[in-house]
């Protein structure tokens, strides 16, 4: 069983959006919000944050491609554009700042293609600033960590992998992870400084 992603349909067309939802609801995909004008599209958008939003140039207020745009650009979520005009770029991903644009009518086939290129894009997406936080956190705690151990050394003229040993040590003993307990020797000995 498939899990269940929501997707946003922005469209004044009902037939597109019966197009849209009947495609995406074997996928697993559920409407979680629906528009028919792009005055409260990002609004809703930015609260609901679906896994696809699907949304018709042709909106009776702005134009969708312009919506699409923008939360493409604050990656809120893969947008694909339904238009009756021709959009150099958009549809090539010649920018990763412009949604996917798609010839209205909607060609199942190709719609469902796209579909499966954003999925997979947008999970390397959160993968990759998944692994990108956990690089600067464990950068910073290597930091903290080499900063505690310059301390040591200064203070009791150790080497530095005597430091290094004993912050391991006493990390382990005191069940702590080693940056904090190399957090507690900078913050002691800063408070000695003072």
């Amino acid at each position: 069983m498939r899990k269940e992603k929501n997707v946003m349909i922005v469209t004044p067309d009902k037939k597109l959006f019966k197009q849209v939802s009947g495609s995406l609801a074997p996928l697993g995909y559920r409407v979680a919000g629906e528009g028919k004008d792009g005055a409260g599209t990002l609004r809703l958008a930015r609260m609901l944050l679906p896994q696809l939003l699907v949304i018709d140039d042709d909106l009776p207020d702005q134009k969708g491609l312009a919506i699409g745009k923008i939360l493409t650009k604050e990656q809120i979520c893969p947008v694909i554009v339904f238009s009756s005009k021709w959009h150099y770029g958009a549809e090539s991903g010649l920018s990763e700042d412009l949604p996917v644009v798609l010839p209205k009518p909607l060609q199942q086939e190709m719609f469902l293609q796209f579909v499966f290129c954003l999925e997979a894009a947008h999970e390397k997406i959160l993968r990759l600033e998944t692994e990108q936080a956990k690089l600067r956190k464990d950068l910073e705690n290597r930091k903290i960590i080499e900063c505690a151990k310059g301390i040591l050394m200064g203070e009791r003229g150790w080497t530095e992998a005597s430091a290094y040993q004993w912050l391991r040590g006493a990390a382990m003993e005191r069940m702590l992870p080693l940056a904090t307990l190399a957090k507690e020797i900078i913050l002691q000995w800063e408070k000695e400084r003072k």
